[in-house]
């Protein structure tokens, strides 16, 4: 189960680092700050209000749940699995809408199908790791 960890913590962060820098670009992009252009700018730009505080709840809580993965935390576990939740949701209802092809242009549905799919694999090693101890509840006093 260590290699396990440190397999799982490495990619989470990894994860983490992705989410947060791909949403970073984008605030800036729609604030102003960065130029963008093509499929990804035409999506960023017309992501609606209440679409963006979601992407930003999930992608927060993959941070938070890298941070809890590296103190060895069962709480990783649960914050993972809700912004995992969040994340498939959101993929759901953005797959199903009229524009999501023309956001997603190219390779770009493949590469978040590929993430869908880290994101279950990092699920299931976390289990895999709360099941075995190798993670630990917060004691509360």
């Amino acid at each position: 189960m260590h290699r396990l960890y440190w397999v799982i913590a490495i990619i989470q962060t990894l994860r983490a680092v992705y989410a947060l820098t791909l949403l970073g670009l984008a605030l800036m992009h729609r604030a102003g700050l960065l130029e963008m252009s093509g499929a990804i700018s035409q999506f960023v730009l017309g992501l609606p209000s209440h679409l963006l505080v979601i992407w930003i709840a999930y992608v927060t809580a993959y941070g938070v749940a890298a941070g809890l993965i590296w103190l060895r935390r069962a709480e990783a576990v649960y914050v993972f699995c809700g912004a995992f939740a969040i994340d498939l949701g959101l993929w759901v209802y953005s797959s199903l809408g009229h524009n999501y092809q023309a956001s997603f242009a190219g390779y770009a549905s493949l590469v978040d199908m590929v993430f869908n799919v880290i994101d279950f694999g990092l699920l299931t090693g976390l289990l895999l790791l709360l099941r075995s101890g190798a993670l630990h509840r917060s004691s509360r006093s």
